[in-house]
């Protein structure tokens, strides 16, 4: 069972670097996705009608970041 979650958390994560991969970013370990794209500050909202994600307007990557989101 373990083996069959890190496989699929790689192929996650690649399947991440193909989306983020562009001219500037081609290459990118996944230790800088992680630090990038992952680890950041951010606190859920939940109001009557909808739940929120609000994301740290001092984030140091947060044109990258919402860039790679629209591709999503």
């Amino acid at each position: 069972m373990r083996m069959m979650m890190s496989v699929i958390a790689y192929n996650l994560l690649q399947c991440l670097k193909y989306f983020v991969s562009d001219s500037q970013q081609t290459g990118m370990p996944i230790q800088t996705i992680r630090l990038k794209f992952f680890k950041i500050a951010g606190k859920l909202v939940r109001t009557a009608r909808k739940i929120q994600l609000k994301l740290s307007i001092y984030h140091v990557h947060q044109e990258e970041f919402y860039k790679i989101f629209e591709r999503l």
